[in-house]
């Protein structure tokens, strides 16, 4: 028999019951890889509500508006990908409704 055998399974302190149970809580508190797109993301949605916005990343948002009034044109499934990055349904609804109408060209 191994000397892990003779001593029996190890016990656990609370200390380590704690970090088993919340290292997922303690590693997500840093910074997130996400955060950007995320800013990003809220950026372009208070543009649509707003129609104007004043950032120093205006050719990114620009780029990803681009691309979410294109979606605007299209079918059911650009609206289900539009729905997964504009924040509230009430800016889809009007990237849908006036956007699309007003840049058709």
């Amino acid at each position: 028999m191994t000397s892990f055998m003779k001593l029996g399974p190890p016990r656990l302190h609370a200390q380590d019951v704690f970090a088993i149970l919340f290292s997922s809580i303690l590693f997500s508190l840093g910074p997130r890889a996400d955060t950007p797109f995320r800013a990003r993301r809220t950026m372009v949605s208070q543009l649509f509500k707003h129609e104007r916005i004043e950032t120093t990343v205006a050719k990114q948002v620009r780029r990803i508006a681009d691309n979410m009034v294109q979606l605007g044109k299209g079918t059911l499934h650009a609206a289900c990908r539009a729905a997964a990055f504009v924040c509230g349904d009430d800016i889809l609804h009007k990237l849908f409704t006036e956007l699309a109408y007003r840049y058709k060209d």
